[in-house]
């Protein structure tokens, strides 16, 4: 999880430490949302224009009430009380990917408010819009430069998870290391810009048989046509 997402929640509360507020030259990316709502719906609102998920997101505040407002009304987000901002930042949860995707996603945000703003002309006609979009799939061979965002992907997608099941770092290594095993990358783009990287999939081929072993999209394109292609594979 990078460090945007922990600004991106501070900016939904009213009670903002100095200490935190200067850390915000280290987040590039953030943006403010000014919603008169519970906390909870603040979070909720903000994932929705960004299209990621709630486990991705902390909240922090010093606030007791307010922190247990959060935690009971959205089991998936981290609650940190505001006393403990040193270890947040200290902890290796919130220092974020080195790879491609990671090192774009405040560029891959920004095209998503434009995206979502474009949608909104084409009113109920949501087919309209993607068929406006463009979009493009691209099923790539894995390369060891799709490591770090493959263990984003096996280690976080929820929604889109044809098995259901995580992967550590420790167990898809070998995965990928295998050279029976066939891996794929799944990148996407439209009109708007590039997605990155969005899908993993491995499949094992026996004899006559091929066997989708695991099929998985990132929450980045789930209301996309692309995220349509589940019935196609599966």
């Amino acid at each position: 999880m990078c460090k945007i997402k922990v600004e991106l929640i501070r900016s939904c509360t009213r009670t903002i430490s100095l200490r935190c507020s200067e850390q915000k030259h280290s987040l590039p990316a953030a943006r403010f949302f000014i919603i008169i709502a519970p906390k909870s719906e603040n979070i909720r609102t903000i994932a929705q224009q960004l299209n990621i998920g709630l486990d991705t997101f902390a909240f922090i505040d010093d606030n007791p009430f307010e922190l247990e407002e959060v935690s009971r009304a959205l089991k998936g987000v981290t609650c940190v009380n505001a006393a403990d901002i040193d270890n947040l930042f200290s902890s290796p949860r919130y220092q974020g990917a080195t790879n491609e995707d990671a090192r774009k996603r405040s560029q891959f945000y920004r095209e998503e408010f434009v995206r979502r703003k474009s949608a909104t002309q084409f009113g109920s006609d949501y087919l309209g819009f993607l068929a406006a979009c463009e979009i493009k799939l691209f099923v790539d061979l894995y390369t060891d430069e799709d490591l770090e965002r493959v263990s984003e992907l096996v280690q976080r997608t929820n929604q889109l998870n044809f098995s259901g099941r995580k992967y550590q770092r420790s167990e898809i290594l070998p995965i990928l290391a295998n050279q029976e095993i066939e891996k794929y990358v799944l990148r996407c783009m439209d009109n708007y810009g590039s997605y990155g990287a969005v899908g993993f999939c491995i499949v094992r081929t026996e004899e006559s048989e091929i066997r989708v072993e695991d099929f998985m999209l990132s929450c980045r394109v789930q209301g996309s046509s692309s995220s349509r292609l589940s019935s196609i594979i599966w």
